[in-house]
């Protein structure tokens, strides 16, 4: 379901049960969707955000626990974790 970013705040994202999700020693991890037998590379911070996608945690509180992970602009973060949600979402690897 795609919703707008000022409905998402309070949604809980969940990733697709398929995707197989490898955290790596440098805290990048790989993202495998065997449905379409697509591979993502995610940076540290993405890891973070996609770690964190099993529904218990609202996108509010994701961003709010990243800000505090990583060093960097608040609303420079909340800004990039939107654009990543916009982004999983369009790969349909989490499910709001």
């Amino acid at each position: 379901m795609n919703t707008t970013s000022i409905d998402r705040l309070d949604c809980r994202p969940v990733r697709q049960p398929t995707v197989d999700f490898r955290v790596m020693g440098d805290f990048s991890s790989v993202a495998v969707d065997p449905v379409n037998g697509m591979a993502h590379a995610l940076n540290p911070v993405a890891t973070a955000v996609f770690e964190r996608c099993d529904g218990s945690l609202t996108v509010r509180d994701i961003v709010a626990e990243v800000v505090e992970i990583f060093d960097g602009p608040p609303d420079q973060i909340a800004g990039d974790i939107e654009t990543f949600f916009d982004d999983l979402d369009t790969r349909g690897l989490i499910e709001w």
